[in-house]
C-alpha cells in the first residue's frame, strides 16, 4: 500500500502535468487564433485590393481616342491624362478610406 506521503507526491506530480498539459493547450489555442487572425488580414488586403482594382476600372475607360496613337505627342497626351486620372482617383479612395 502506498502511503499518504507518496499519494501525495504523485498526485502533486499528476496536478504538475496536468497544469502543463494546460498551458500547453493554451499556447496551442493562441497560436491557431494568431495564424487566423492573420489568414484574415491577408484576406481583407486582397479584397481591398481587388475592389480598388474594380473601382479603378469603373472609375476609368480609355478614351477610344487613345486607343490607338497617332503620334509620340498624343502618346504622351493620354499618358499624361491617365496618370492625372490615377491620381485623383487614388485621392479619392483614400478619401473614403478614412
Amino acid at each position: 500500500m502506498i502511503s499518504e506521503t507518496n499519494q501525495a507526491i504523485l498526485q502533486s506530480g499528476r496536478d504538475s502535468i496536468k497544469l502543463q498539459r494546460e498551458k500547453i493547450e493554451a499556447q496551442r489555442q493562441a497560436v491557431i487564433l494568431q495564424n487566423k487572425i492573420e489568414e484574415r488580414k491577408v484576406e481583407l488586403k486582397r479584397a481591398n485590393r481587388e475592389n480598388k482594382e474594380k473601382a479603378w476600372r469603373a472609375y476609368f475607360k480609355t478614351p477610344e481616342d487613345c486607343l490607338s496613337y497617332k503620334s509620340d505627342k498624343h502618346m504622351v497626351e493620354c499618358a499624361n491624362m491617365r496618370i492625372r486620372a490615377k491620381k485623383e482617383f487614388e485621392e479619392k479612395w483614400l478619401e473614403n478610406q478614412q
